[in-house]
């Protein structure tokens, strides 16, 4: 188990720093009605970890327009806190997906999602977080790229620990995106990553197996390494350590936001010291939850009750 304690931090619960696209998912379902659902992978998360019990920070920006009040108004509702929403003059992000027919592919309207820069308060609260967790948006625009670079100095600085979702896509990419080169160095810093197999041809740029991959990966000193593999599971690597966990999923109605919920299910395990296999678990449950449900929000039980679940089945 990788030990979470760090004497300079108080006891309390868990506390994320999470920075990204906080956005609306417009989607077109197989009847050609069109929804307009509360998105972004970030957000996501900082919306399901509140609900188990953990104190998120999420850190996105805004347009000052009908879907950037939607997205506030919605965080709100949720009780978490929008001390680190910045808003922008620009248009608020939307990514719209079609349903209709065939794989859903996504298409990307970006906006404001970039337009975040450093504050104090941003780098006090990172110093005072257990984890500063990031996607891939903030690292193809500026000026949140420099501002997120800023914030893993100051987390790796402070003992933070420092979480990557590398949810790749080309769409995002643009002439300020952080070069492959640059990319593999900042992986060097990273303590935890949670890449798809998707996720690792988008990065390496080739088409590999598993093991493969998770060399690649491993040759980073990157302490954990989650890679997700669908109806295959989960393949871990800790300190170099692999195992296999079998997926708990048994009904798909949706998959979106089963791998944010799979995300949140994990830190309740790893941020209050359990071993990884429990928080393997906790992560798979909460990810099987997400896949019968609709839209990116996962409702979600007590920690306690989902705790008490995984106990049944895994060995402390």
């Amino acid at each position: 188990m990788i030990d979470m304690t760090n004497p300079n931090k108080p006891h309390r619960s868990p506390k994320l720093f999470i920075m990204g696209e906080c956005l609306v998912d417009i989607v077109v379902d197989p009847f050609g009605k069109q929804h307009r659902l509360f998105g972004g992978s970030p957000a996501n998360i900082a919306v399901n970890t509140h609900q188990l019990g953990m104190n998120p920070i999420i850190c996105s920006a805004l347009g000052r327009d009908e879907h950037g009040e939607y997205l506030f108004q919605t965080l709100k509702a949720r009780s978490l806190s929008t001390d680190f929403i910045q808003w922008s003059k620009l248009r608020t992000s939307k990514v719209e997906m079609n349903q209709t027919g065939g794989s859903p592919h996504p298409t990307f309207f970006r906006g404001c999602d970039h337009d975040l820069t450093l504050t104090d308060a941003m780098i006090d609260a990172v110093k005072a977080a257990d984890v500063l967790h990031f996607s891939y948006w903030p690292l193809t625009r500026e000026p949140a790229k420099k501002t997120l670079f800023d914030l893993i100095d100051v987390a790796r600085e402070s003992g933070t620990k420092i979480a990557f979702d590398p949810n790749i896509h080309p769409d995002l990419m643009t002439d300020e995106t952080i070069s492959q080169e640059a990319l593999f160095a900042l992986l060097s810093k990273v303590d935890v990553i949670k890449p798809s197999l998707d996720d690792a041809y988008r990065l390496f740029g080739e088409r590999a197996d598993k093991e493969t991959y998770m060399s690649r990966f491993e040759q980073f000193g990157i302490d954990l390494i989650l890679m997700t593999l669908g109806k295959d599971g989960v393949f871990v690597s800790e300190k170099g350590h692999r195992s296999h966990y079998p997926t708990h999923a048994r009904t798909v109605i949706d998959s979106t936001g089963a791998g944010d919920a799979f995300w949140s299910g994990f830190y309740g395990g790893y941020l209050h010291g359990r071993t990884i296999a429990f928080s393997v678990a906790l992560a798979q449950t909460t990810s099987a939850l997400a896949l019968k449900q609709i839209g990116a929000i996962t409702d979600l039980p007590s920690l306690e009750f989902l705790t008490a679940y995984v106990e049944k089945d895994v060995k402390l």
